[in-house]
């Protein structure tokens, strides 16, 4: 019992002592520094004021920067929907894949683009070197005679699927 006082005694001390040593020292924030002000050199005086030829150069820059910028605000007003744009990177996405020889991830790109837009003939010629990549002739073969025929004869696209078709391995068809 008399060992439990004296350890209680000695444990409020020792609180008490603690708590006493907390107040004594405050936490002061840290004193700001005045900031340093760097003088700027002044520049040369050659630089100050360049030849006259230099800023008709200039002149000449900015105004043909002026000039393809309002031809790009035409262009981006004949966009024909915003449906355009979505193809585009469906496109995009199905060469990356087609480049890296992931046929299913670009079947499924091509897939969304033909929801998309059922008209586009790339998304077919795509598609038939997709069809080619995974050993399918036969649908490689439908997919280009499709793009010739959404591309018209004359285009590249038809060109290329017509080329491709030539290549094709296709079984002789049984008469």
């Amino acid at each position: 019992m008399v060992l439990v006082k004296d350890s209680l005694s000695l444990s409020i001390f020792i609180v008490i002592f603690l708590l006493s040593a907390c107040s004594s020292h405050s936490i002061k924030p840290a004193p700001m520094s005045k900031p340093v002000i760097i003088p700027v050199q002044n520049a040369p005086a050659e630089q100050a004021n360049p030849p006259k030829g230099a800023i008709t150069e200039a002149v000449k820059e900015i105004n043909k920067l002026t000039t393809t910028q309002k031809k790009a605000s035409k262009l981006e007003l004949r966009t024909p929907s915003p449906n355009f744009s979505i193809i585009d990177v469906l496109i995009g996405k199905a060469q990356k894949a087609i480049k890296l020889q992931q046929w299913l991830r670009a079947q499924r790109s091509l897939e969304q683009a033909i929801h998309i837009s059922p008209s586009q003939a790339q998304v077919f010629f795509l598609y038939g070197t997709v069809y080619e990549g995974l050993g399918i002739p036969e649908q490689a073969e439908q997919m280009y005679r499709r793009a010739i025929f959404l591309a018209g004869e004359a285009s590249s696209i038809a060109l290329q699927a017509q080329e491709n078709l030539t290549k094709l391995p296709l079984p002789e068809k049984k008469q």
